[in-house]
């Protein structure tokens, strides 16, 4: 990599973040994604319950956005078996999970199917420590980010978020961190794919000590039972619970057309004035809907950011400046 290339390092799990890292990836860029692993729900649960892995599936989903292999080798690692014991198991990470037995180490793990997908970028877990995210309401404790994901958190008055066991922040997120130009936090759950990251020992004052431009790439719907009826502002919120560090840019949709039953646009309070914070306001959705995959267990968003436009909005702010 040029020295001169900015060193761009994303945050997030496995849909959302892997689609900003496939919009990123062709960019004149240094680019690292710091991924969450408390998932215990779906292929990867049932990975981590048996093997005793970290889960693998928002790496492997983040592999494949950084692959430049053919499309049937990464159709490959995507695919999931329809029958048997291995029933709602992706090819993928069975693999990772294989790779991180035989060399009892998940970044090896990394390095290897990275290799073998030919992927650009860094790929780093934001801790080795297996953790698990839990939720302590007035009445009772969730445990477990599947569990959290199917409660009505926007229902609940007070709750407190944390990890159980504490997670310790990886070494090398830690320099990707302190050595990023830009950190940007994609777009996703924000209370099982981006506040577990934050809440590692360590990862939040890292962040606040960089020197790096902090980018929010917000959702384009709010998620039903956990961010019903916020806007723009609420979720900006949420991050200052955990951060002690502003936005330097936040890139938000503006285009509204795609609002049905189920999915609420995330809307923004106050035109005028936002916290200081540069707002850039595009057409930022995907025309066509998403495709589940039929052995799929796990419910997916099926409107997402349309890659093309981020790769441009991203290409004005990181490349050309344009802040």
């Amino acid at each position: 990599m040029s020295k001169n290339q900015p060193k761009i390092t994303t945050f997030g799990g496995g849909t959302g973040n892997s689609l900003i890292l496939s919009a990123l990836k062709d960019l004149n860029c240094d680019l690292s994604t710091i991924v969450n692993v408390t998932d215990n729900g779906g292929s990867s649960g049932r990975l981590r319950k048996k093997l005793n892995v970290l889960p693998p599936g928002d790496i492997r989903q983040c592999l494949i956005a950084l692959s430049d292999t053919n499309d049937e080798i990464k159709k490959l690692f995507n695919s999931r078996f329809e029958k048997g014991n291995l029933k709602g198991h992706s090819f993928g990470n069975i693999v990772l999970a294989s790779l991180e037995k035989s060399y009892g180490n998940i970044e090896k793990a990394i390095e290897i199917a990275s290799h073998s997908l030919n992927a650009s970028g860094n790929i780093v877990p934001a801790t080795l420590d297996k953790t698990n995210l839990c939720l302590k309401t007035e009445r009772e404790i969730v445990c477990g980010e599947h569990e959290i994901y199917n409660t009505e958190i926007s229902k609940l008055k007070n709750f407190r978020l944390y990890l159980k066991p504490k997670a310790n922040i990886n070494p090398r997120a830690e320099k990707t961190v302190k050595n990023a130009d830009f950190i940007i936090f994609s777009p996703g759950n924000l209370y099982c794919s981006i506040v577990p990251v934050l809440l590692i020992e360590g990862m939040a004052k890292a962040i606040e000590k960089s020197k790096a431009k902090i980018i929010y790439i917000s959702p384009l719907a709010n998620l039903k039972n956990h961010t019903d009826n916020f806007c723009l502002e609420d979720y900006v919120n949420v991050f200052q619970e955990y951060l002690n560090r502003s936005f330097d840019c936040i890139i938000y949709n503006k285009n509204t057309s795609f609002v049905s039953k189920n999915s609420q646009p995330v809307l923004i309070k106050n035109n005028d004035n936002f916290l200081g914070v540069k707002i850039l306001k595009q057409d930022l959705v995907q025309k066509e809907l998403y495709e589940k995959d039929k052995n799929d267990m796990l419910e997916r968003t099926f409107i997402r950011h349309n890659i093309v436009k981020i790769k441009k909005a991203m290409e004005g702010i990181v490349i050309k400046n344009n802040f």
